[in-house]
């Protein structure tokens, strides 16, 4: 059975996009995160890695739906809400943890979605708002993203997950 070749748009682009990340968001945490504090470990280069390693599998899903026929979006505009989603899990994860780090880019997905959001002005914030659909190489994106990303890798690989404490059984 054949594929029929299509081309995914930027919006459900973006909603797999969020789905497999938000997916992948769960492991950035332990079981026991005060586990984390007690080894000599170097913690933040091995988050960043666990955050590389959530981009390249996640990233390699749209290139193997090229092998049915199907293509997205210009990979690049993939890669770029690829990062800014990773960057806001990583930013839930190290702010609510890993079981909720699925939230923020949710959210801020579903909302760039909605048909209201083409009446906010100034044009530079809706962009901004509505990044994940965003066609084309646009200066305020590339900023926002890059930023959302930096600040979710650099927070999560500090910080990590909040502490947790397993109950006793």
């Amino acid at each position: 059975m054949r594929i029929a070749k299509g081309t995914i748009d930027a919006r459900m682009s973006s909603l797999g996009l969020v789905l497999a990340v938000s997916g992948l968001g769960i492991t950035l945490g332990a079981p026991d995160e005060s586990l984390e504090r007690t080894a000599s470990i170097n913690w933040p280069a091995r988050r960043t890695g666990h955050l590389l390693a959530v981009f390249a599998v996640v990233a390699l899903l749209p290139l193997l739906a090229q092998a049915t026929g199907t293509r997205f979006e210009p990979i690049s505009l993939v890669l770029r809400d690829l990062a800014g989603l990773i960057g806001i899990t990583a930013l839930g994860a190290a702010l609510f943890g890993a079981a909720a780090s699925w939230v923020l880019p949710l959210i801020w997905t579903l909302v760039a979605m909605m048909p209201l959001m083409g009446a906010v002005r100034p044009v530079a914030l809706q962009q901004i708002l509505t990044w994940p659909i965003q066609l084309g190489e646009v200066r305020p994106v590339a900023i926002a993203v890059a930023v959302m990303t930096m600040a979710g890798v650099v927070l999560y690989g500090r910080r990590g997950c909040p502490a947790t404490v397993m109950p006793e059984s």
